[in-house]
């Protein structure tokens, strides 16, 4: 079985991926992350769907990684200048769904239901 050719505003869905993702301040916090990873004009971006953060690369590999800092420098900073009850509301509005938000999720979970989704366990 293989992905079914998925277009987005931002380009061609290449693949998808769900996560646990920590990060260390003042404790572990764990998030179960849900990334898609588009192309287009030979690039990558990689956008976590949680959060509503991307990463660039010429690779997959780079955009996912890219990412990944993007969402830890987050996570460390949102922790850091808030309580933790403000920070996790913070994390939980980012999830509220817009228009955009809304084209993502329905293009992860074609992708899911084809049965290409990545699971990555720890």
């Amino acid at each position: 079985m293989s992905i079914p050719e998925i277009k987005t505003s931002r380009g061609t869905v290449w693949g998808a991926k769900t996560y646990p993702f920590s990060t260390e301040n003042n404790g572990i916090y764990d998030i179960l992350l849900h990334v898609l990873i588009m192309t287009s004009g030979g690039e990558y971006v990689c956008t976590c769907l949680n959060l509503q953060i991307d990463g660039y690369g010429k690779t997959p590999e780079e955009a996912e990684n890219d990412m990944k800092e993007s969402v830890r420098y987050f996570i460390d900073q949102n922790f850091e200048k808030l309580s933790v009850d403000d920070a996790w509301r913070n994390i939980f509005d980012l999830h509220r769904i817009d228009e955009t938000t809304r084209e993502y999720w329905n293009a992860f979970f074609e992708v899911f239901n084809a049965g290409q989704v990545s699971i990555i366990k720890d």
